[in-house]
């Protein structure tokens, strides 16, 4: 069974990076428009600058990869049955939530509707009225979770299209500890790091960043123990995170944020006060919901944003406008996420849980 102790800063960072996927997908859709400045006018300066790269969602799905590999890395994986026993199980672990989660998006289909499509006359952007363009269906809700984590296929819910890359490289990760566990000899060692290194390197090169993210994350939690050993090593890392700051302002890119985000979980695993800071109560909560706010942030803009845009376009400011709806599709969201976290989620693990347990039993009676 694929059990971990859960990490109560890393839970708290998690929920953080969540929230800021979630404001900056919102940001983006009205900001990365061809027309925004009819919507609201951004001035360009320095300020501005730095206000628009806080809310790149980009900074903050670099820091779900990172924790994603940080995490599976931490499984012993000695056998080939565990091999195959983690593999099933990280499966199920992202199958079942979507699933419960296809449910909640079909239903605000059907009640709600999806008004993104009709934004096109208020704002071009091919990302926003992209999606929905065909209907969602029953069908949708049993053959969605296998496409999205096998197929790296999405339709109900766009943000998805990270989680086949994050499945497969678990898989990558759980293969590469157990090679490791066989691998008695230095040299035997050497060639398992060698192979490891030559995929990250082509990850980087066909610029396969969420391969990258967990591939990091492992690396930074296999080295764990040996890079607390480095003296004065907080200073180090904070020092490395504000060199990785710098650099994310004036050279923004796929490649800085993920390096940007590798720093800043150096710095959680090494400083103290970090740890505390992100074990409150608060950031706690929402590590608890953050899938549930990954899954229906996108569906809930998309009907529930759009449908405020379409109504009040035109009749408030633009940007008291952008505000109301990015607080109400931030509260709806967050709801249901709590919701779902009380109840389809606890479903989805229980019956997780009862497979895997059933497996076990079947295994050992034999």
């Amino acid at each position: 069974m694929e059990k971990r102790k859960r990490i109560d800063y890393i839970n708290g960072l998690k929920g953080a990076a969540c929230v800021g996927v979630m404001l900056g997908h919102f940001t983006d859709m009205v900001f990365a428009a061809q027309d925004a400045s009819k919507f609201v006018a951004v001035p360009k300066n320095p300020l501005t600058h730095l206000i628009m790269l806080a809310f790149s969602e980009n900074l903050y799905l670099e820091i779900f990869f990172i924790v994603s590999g940080f995490l599976v890395a931490l499984s012993a994986v000695d056998s080939p049955r565990k091999l195959a026993e983690k593999s099933f199980a990280r499966a199920l672990r992202f199958l079942l939530p979507i699933f419960f989660a296809g449910i909640i998006i079909f239903l605000i289909a059907k009640i709600l509707g999806f008004y993104n499509t009709k934004t096109v006359d208020i704002l071009t952007n091919w990302w926003l009225q992209s999606q929905y363009n065909s209907p969602v269906t029953i069908k949708d809700i049993f053959t969605d979770p296998i496409k999205v984590v096998f197929l790296g296929r999405i339709k109900l819910n766009h943000p998805y299209w990270v989680i086949s890359r994050m499945f497969a490289s678990s898989i990558i990760i759980y293969i590469f500890s157990f090679l490791l566990s066989l691998a008695k000899s230095k040299g035997a060692k050497t060639a398992v790091y060698c192979a490891l290194g030559l995929i990250f390197a082509a990850a980087l090169y066909f610029r396969e960043i969420v391969y990258v993210g967990c591939l990091l994350g492992m690396i930074i939690s296999w080295l764990r123990p040996q890079i607390a050993k480095i003296p004065y090593v907080k200073y180090i890392c904070a020092g490395l995170f504000a060199v990785m700051s710098l650099l994310c302002y004036f050279t923004p890119g796929i490649y800085v944020f993920i390096f940007w985000a590798a720093a800043l979980m150096l710095c959680f695993l090494n400083i103290g006060r970090l740890q505390k800071l992100f074990s409150a109560k608060p950031l706690m909560f929402l590590g608890d919901i953050s899938f549930g706010v990954y899954s229906f942030h996108w569906p809930v803009w998309n009907s529930l944003g759009c449908l405020m845009l379409i109504k009040f376009f035109g009749k408030m400011d633009g940007t008291l406008l952008f505000v109301f709806m990015l607080t109400l599709a931030s509260a709806v969201t967050c709801a249901l996420a709590y919701a779902f976290s009380l109840t389809f989620e606890k479903w989805a693990d229980k019956a997780r849980a009862l497979v895997l347990r059933h497996m076990t039993f079947k295994r050992s009676s034999k």
